[in-house]
């Protein structure tokens, strides 16, 4: 599982499809409103951990 930092990196260079790079700051204003992205993320893991479990989700 990546940590916080790697998901947010993932997540920032997914969405930043012109190539200039954009900071945190301008990430959390432009995708995510202002809103909460530690909890976002934590949501993720929550989520990917019970969908592992069921079989949903494998690793490669």
């Amino acid at each position: 599982m990546s940590t916080y930092e790697e998901w947010l990196d993932e997540l920032i260079a997914d969405r930043d499809e012109t190539g200039v790079p954009i900071t945190r700051r301008e990430y959390y204003e432009k995708f995510f409103n202002n809103i909460d992205t530690k909890r976002v993320y934590e949501q993720d893991v929550v989520v990917t951990s019970r969908l592992k479990e069921r079989g949903v989700i494998v690793d490669s």
